[in-house]
């Protein structure tokens, strides 16, 4: 009989199968070695890096950077990752010496300089961040409107409004539905009275509830102030019916219902029953706004008598607001009190007057951004018109423009210019008499007790805003950086 034979055996007494899977799993290992071994991809590695260093890691971007440095080919990655790193970490003059090293003409240059000027504007050197940024802009080859957006913030924020739309029609051009340059531009024309235009840029990005719900409170208090002045009824009326609810001040919420013939309604948001206000310790119907909006509701009731009283008060307390004298003018038009009505007409023809030299004054800064004499003379009329943190704001930017003018800035700041009666006072009746202690309590609150920042403190990201860098990162006026974030 046939015996079968035993399996095949290498010498040393293991089966060949055996042998097999071991040459097999030591190839792998060796395999899994070599590959190992090889260095990681420089491009991934930097592409990492930029992207962890975006969502606030610091850890992985710097043992990249370790990496990519003996790569020769990136060495300008390598270079812009260190500078953006110092960037982050808040050493801005670090980081200003490598981003500058970044030669011309490399791809990375555009993206340098844009974070130059975020470093420059965080140390306050608006002049070297104008021109980093105007420079990243103009070399700038893809539809990237980051720059654009930084650079419209600093412009918004020295007063050049035109500039800063000139900058902003551009990169909508690139960039249509670009959320943060449209609210910049709204607000740039909103600033220059533009209402109209400005309501028209509102609408590209708040139209839908998700986007009035996202919307800030101070984004919903400017769209309320344009449509408003722009008298568009169809947008008053879709506000009051849908998103009454996100404003936050009481005198809006009523201006807006007014506007829409919803009196009563208004009325009664100053009842005890109202919304508590949002500055502690103030009652709904003592702020001079609440008071302005109770006065319009008897002017639009026919209820001439009451709005005659309630607006006493108002030309001691408010002494400088055009909407107060123009109530007035109608309250004793109405009332047939010829000697009051020409005296009131006569103080809203002089406020008219200044608001049109505000006007000339805004449009000649506008496009000029060295122009500081222009922006003094927006300050001083802003102060005329009583509106004094839009007065102090000017000032500021003058003052950090150019130092001369600081002295003028901190005088202002103390309130010293402020002023306290009509352009043509009324005659002293035991009305105005008893106004008088109103007016000293609104003016404590509308000019400061103690000086205010040095303009240093109060540059122009304040404004901009901040709008300014950060809008290119996704919020008008911080670096990405440095927001966690406002507005305005």
């Amino acid at each position: 009989m046939r015996q079968s034979s035993s399996p095949p055996r290498i010498k040393g007494g293991l089966p060949w199968w055996l042998w097999l899977l071991l040459s097999v799993t030591t190839i792998a290992v060796l395999t899994g070695v070599i590959i190992s071994s090889t260095p990681d991809d420089p491009q991934e590695l930097y592409d990492e890096a930029i992207s962890r260093l975006n969502s606030g890691d610091v850890k992985v971007p710097t043992e990249n950077l370790a990496k990519l440095s003996q790569v020769d080919a990136f060495k300008w990655q390598a270079k812009y990752l260190e500078g953006m790193l110092a960037f982050r970490q808040v050493r801005d003059p670090l980081a200003l010496k490598l981003l500058a090293e970044i030669p011309d003409g490399h791809e990375l240059k555009p993206e340098a300089l844009k974070k130059m000027g975020d470093a420059y504007r965080r140390t306050h050197q608006y002049k070297e961040s104008l021109k980093a940024y105007e420079q990243a802009v103009a070399l700038a080859t893809d539809n990237s409107i980051d720059a654009s957006v930084a650079l419209s913030g600093m412009y918004i924020g020295i007063g050049a409004n035109q500039l800063a739309q000139q900058v902003l029609d551009n990169a909508l051009a690139k960039d249509p539905k670009n959320t943060v340059a449209l609210q910049a531009r709204a607000m740039s024309k909103a600033a220059e009275l533009r209402y109209v235009d400005a309501v028209a840029d509102f609408r590209q990005f708040l139209s839908t509830p998700g986007e009035f719900a996202a919307a800030t409170p101070g984004m919903m208090s400017d769209y309320a102030q344009a449509i408003l002045k722009a008298n568009d009824k169809e947008l008053i009326q879709q506000v009051v019916d849908e998103h009454l609810e996100l404003f936050e001040a009481a005198h809006q919420k009523m201006e807006l219902l007014i506007a829409v013939g919803r009196l009563d309604t208004a009325a009664t948001m100053t009842s005890p029953d109202a919304p508590s206000p949002n500055t502690p310790g103030e009652s709904q119907n003592q702020t001079p706004p609440v008071q302005k909006m109770l006065v319009l509701i008897e002017i639009e009731r026919g209820e001439w008598k009451k709005a005659a009283i309630l607006i006493r008060p108002l030309l001691t307390i408010l002494p400088r607001d055009t909407q107060v004298f123009e109530m007035a003018t109608r309250i004793y038009e109405a009332l047939e009190d010829g000697p009051r009505l020409a005296i009131a007409q006569e103080n809203l023809k002089q406020l008219q007057d200044l608001e049109a030299e505000l006007l000339a004054g805004m449009k000649k800064a506008g496009n000029n951004i060295d122009d500081v004499d222009s922006r003094v003379v927006v300050a001083q009329t802003f102060m005329k018109l009583g509106v004094f943190d839009k007065a102090m704001l000017w000032h500021s930017i003058a003052a950090t423009l150019d130092a001369q003018y600081t002295e003028e800035a901190t005088k202002a700041a103390l309130g010293t210019t402020y002023p306290g009666t009509p352009l043509v006072e009324f005659p002293d009746t035991p009305e105005t008499s008893d106004a008088s202690q109103q007016k000293s309590e609104s003016s404590e609150s509308s000019a400061p007790k103690e000086p205010v920042k040095t303009p240093e403190e109060t540059a122009p990201e304040q404004e901009a805003g901040n709008k300014s860098s950060e809008a290119a990162e996704g919020k008008p006026a911080e670096t990405t950086e440095e927001s966690a974030k406002k507005s305005e």
